[in-house]
């Protein structure tokens, strides 16, 4: 089948891919600092996903749709391998 058969081939990317690629980079950033701040990625992903006291019961996780959230949790796990407790 010639390629024209599969729709308009020549679409420009959609803007939500540079949204996605952004946000997929705060993700991998941040699971590199918090794999160096804890012993497993289980650890990571237990982390990640528990209501954060720090973050009034939020979860890390949720703040890292917007790059301003990336950045707090970068703050914490700044503060925990610090010693910080948080």
């Amino acid at each position: 089948m010639p390629p024209s058969a599969f729709g308009d081939q020549s679409r420009e990317p959609s803007r939500h891919s540079s949204d996605t690629t952004e946000k997929l980079a705060r993700i991998a950033r941040i699971q590199k600092q918090a794999r160096n701040v804890f012993s497993t990625d289980e650890a990571v992903a237990g982390w990640l996903n528990s209501p954060a006291p720090s973050l009034n019961g939020a979860k890390p996780i949720d703040l890292l749709e917007t790059d301003l959230g990336a950045r707090e949790i970068e703050s914490i796990l700044n503060g925990i391998e610090c010693g910080n407790v948080m």
